[in-house]
């Protein structure tokens, strides 16, 4: 209890340190927006802002049916969208679109959560769990089936003939591109990493906790979430292991008994609570891959470092400018290991993600030269 209070103390005490924002004094004072698809993502949210304003003084546009937090982060007020459990992506798309009518100066849009992501991606990097991806682009794809006479097996999770058909590819505004191209430069990347670690070691430990690296589980892509030996499941323990029945996707790997001997060993597990930053694809799918086999084809095929819902590519038809900011706190291949836990941090990290970036590349267009201070440039590589 003692550790909680010195860290909320010294939170604060970083707040009054930095840039206060006056109080809005309308609607039109605020300039972006964060969405988030589940309640814990939006809690990550509203634990980095550095300050909150009255939701009820600033009101909102008749027939806005929405739900919102107001904030500041840095420079900038924001509006937190809060999304109703189970609502599909176009519903989703449709309260964000209701959020500018009421707040109509918002001129980005951030999608902010936890999704699964894939352990190598194409290039050279290495994602654990934890890591956050931001997006360069997203990719729409659908499962196409090859193989005997055109027609393969499209629920056997291990059959090789399953193909992806790539049915869009989302490129970013060249706003959002030119701030993706600023944070490829190693000393922006490295600073960000380094502003990331310093807020999460501000959180209370009970609100973004480190499940370790112990815990970052990697099975090697064949080994398929399901029943295993001495199981009953007649589908499951078939010796094509392809097919997987339905109940596995509510069982964690310890109660299915996946091996500890099928796990991949990662090279950059060094187990400090320091998330690493990756630019990348982000790919939308029917359904995120239930196996490491659907998801390395993925990975190849798409060039995707993450999988996520399709909330980001709806999201992107009503704004112009989106980015889009994920924790990975699966592989994306089906097994259930601290999914709570890891889903829990994940959220946390990108949240800390988006603060960093926005208070520290993300510049509003109507800000003048004069409006700055002594002292106010060169500060955004932590120098």
């Amino acid at each position: 209890m003692e550790e909680e209070r010195r860290r909320e103390a010294e939170w604060k005490r970083s707040e009054t340190q930095s840039e206060v924002l006056d109080e809005p004094t309308s609607r039109d004072d605020f300039t972006i927006g964060i969405i988030c698809a589940l309640p814990l993502e939006a809690g990550a949210i509203l634990r980095v802002f550095d300050r909150t304003w009255s939701v009820t003084r600033s009101g909102k546009r008749k027939g806005d049916t929405n739900q919102y937090s107001l904030g500041s982060l840095g420079p900038h007020n924001v509006v937190l969208v809060h999304i109703p459990k189970d609502v599909e992506p176009f519903e989703a798309a449709a309260m964000a679109t209701a959020c500018r009518k009421s707040f109509p100066n918002i001129d980005l849009l951030v999608v902010v959560g936890a999704c699964g992501g894939a352990p190598t991606s194409t290039g050279t990097d290495e994602i654990l769990l934890g890591d956050v991806v931001i997006s360069t682009n997203i990719v729409e794809y659908e499962n196409i089936t090859y193989g005997t006479n055109g027609a393969g097996d499209s629920e056997d999770q291990s059959d090789p003939s399953l193909k992806i058909s790539i049915i869009d590819d989302r490129q970013p505004h060249p706003e959002i591109r030119n701030l993706l191209s600023k944070l490829e430069v190693e000393e922006y990347r490295e600073a960000l990493q380094d502003g990331m670690a310093e807020i999460l070691s501000r959180l209370p430990t009970n609100k973004a906790p480190y499940p370790l690296a112990l815990e970052d589980r990697c099975f090697e892509a064949g080994y398929i979430h399901k029943h295993n030996d001495g199981s009953t499941c007649a589908m499951c323990i078939d010796e094509k292991g392809g097919r997987v029945c339905e109940q596995v996707s509510r069982f964690s790997c310890v109660e299915l008994s996946c091996t500890r001997d099928r796990h991949i060993v990662r090279g950059r597990s060094s187990g400090e609570n320091k998330p690493a930053v990756h630019l990348g694809t982000i790919a939308i799918g029917e359904e995120v891959p239930r196996s490491g086999i659907e998801r390395d084809r993925a990975t190849i095929e798409a060039g995707a470092m993450a999988f996520d819902t399709g909330l980001a590519a709806c999201v992107s038809d009503s704004f112009d400018r989106v980015l889009v900011i994920r924790g990975i706190f699966h592989y994306s291949d089906g097994h259930r290991h601290e999914m709570e836990a890891w889903q829990k941090y994940a959220s946390a990290t990108a949240a800390s993600c988006a603060k960093v970036v926005l208070e520290e590349h993300w510049v509003r267009e109507d800000e003048e030269l004069e409006n700055f201070s002594p002292g106010d440039f060169g500060a955004d590589l932590g120098s």
